[in-house]
This record gives structure tokens, sequence and C-alpha cells, in this order.
């Protein structure tokens, strides 16, 4: 199960207009409050707002006024879709708490292209798609939200979740910098993003089991994607011809 943390997260400053400087995060670390507390890594805090979000791709945009001194410079945007698998990355994040404040781990990239199942209200059906690139660097409870940098030291994604069983080790991912600085862009001119209402409700193909498999007639060679479990009647997917049992 991909696994989101709530309790804390960090942050990056990915734009600087005048003294207002803009913070790119996960929607799930910003919740429901409209206002946030920051502490930056000389342990000054200051307020911060929330923008907008768009939730179902973990984006959040803040702003707040630069502080009093401000030294501080957006990072330098990279581009994710020349990422390749095994080029090496580090992750910057404050894990469990400010006590392991700019904690880095380092990693490569080890899976392009993961299109994620989460959970986020935790009501066991999964509520969206995460499309992201795999890590094996360490993406703890405070770290969502944190830069994923290259080599160079520019952005190439938002560290957002993990893979949370114990059998599973160093399965980070990280939402590409390219799809969420796209985001950051309409939000900040439109506030809150609304998820179009899809109808269905979906499951990870790897969890469905092999009676329900021999029951929507899924090959056993299908290890990616989703299964509609239920379309709503009269809906836009059920006009479009999708079905219980179709494979995403």
């Amino acid at each position: 199960q991909a696994q989101v943390e709530k309790e804390s997260g960090s942050g990056v400053v990915y734009k600087k207009v005048g003294d207002t400087l803009y913070i790119l995060t996960n929607a799930h670390v910003v919740g429901d409050r409209k206002e946030h507390e920051l502490t930056f890594g000389n342990k000054q805090t200051a307020k911060a707002k929330v923008i907008g979000k768009y939730k179902m791709a973990d984006i959040a945009v803040m702003t707040m006024k630069a502080p009093k001194g401000d030294t501080l410079k957006p990072l330098k945007h990279g581009d994710s879709s020349a990422v390749v698998l095994g080029e090496p990355v580090l992750v910057v994040g404050n894990p469990l708490s400010l006590d392991f404040q700019n904690t880095v781990g380092e990693g490569i990239v080890s899976g392009l292209n993961r299109d994620v199942p989460v959970d986020f209200n935790q009501d066991d059906k999964y509520d969206t798609l995460l499309s992201t690139f795999q890590v094996d660097a360490p993406i703890n409870p405070g770290d969502s939200g944190g830069a994923v940098v290259d080599q160079e030291g520019h952005l190439i994604g938002i560290a957002s979740l993990k893979i949370n069983m114990p059998s599973v080790q160093n399965m980070g991912f990280a939402i590409p910098v390219n799809s969420a600085l796209a985001i950051a862009q309409k939000i900040e001119k439109e506030g809150d993003i609304q998820q179009p209402k899809t109808d269905i409700d979906i499951h990870n193909v790897v969890d469905v089991d092999k009676a329900t498999r021999d029951e929507y007639k899924i090959p056993q060679d299908v290890s990616t994607g989703v299964v509609v479990q239920k379309v709503n009647a009269n809906s836009p997917a059920k006009n479009s011809g999708l079905k219980k049992g179709d494979v995403i």
C-alpha cells in the first residue's frame, strides 16, 4: 500500500516575486488548513498561506513574505522528462520532526513512469493514480513535499510517498517537477483545482485475488494498472462503455 504522511512535512521554494516566496509541497501535507507555520534552516519561523491545492495530484502551493534578512533563493528547476533510470538523486527533507531538519538521503532513480494507486482518505478505496517516478532514497514521515534533486542540485521531483509494507524497503515515489510546476502555475491563477468525478471505484490489479481475476477474465500476466470494481449508473464513465472488470 502506498502510504502518505500527514503530521509534518517539507517544502521547496520554487519561485520568488518581489518579497513573496512561492513554496511547493504536497496537498496531503497542508491538509485542509489555510495557514501553516514554516521553519527555515536557520530556525527562523514564519506563517505561510495556502493559496491552493490539487488533491488528486498531491500538489499544493503556499506563499509568504520573505523573512527579515532573507537570503533564500528559489531552487533551480531541472527537467524531469530527461530523468533516466539509475540516475543518482538526493532527497532533502525533515524526517520525523524538526529534530532531524535538513536531512539529505542519497539514492538513484529506480523506476520511471510509475502510476501509484493512493488512498488519501483512508477509506480502503483508491482515490487516484499518482503519476510518479520511483527512487530508492529514503522517504520518511516529514520528508513529504521535500526536494528530489539531481547531481547538479536541480529540482527534478517532489517527494510524495512510499510503499509501507514490512517486506518492502526503499520504494519511494516523487512527483516529476515538470508536472508539479504546471499544476502550481494553474493553482497560482485559479486556486484550488477540483477533480472531475469519475463515477468509478478502482483497485490496484496486483491486489486482486485469483478468484476475482478469474471472474473478470484478467490474464495472470497482467500486473500493472487498476481494475474497475464499480461503475455508477447514468454516469459519463458508464456512457463511455467502461464496465466492471475493465483494466485501465
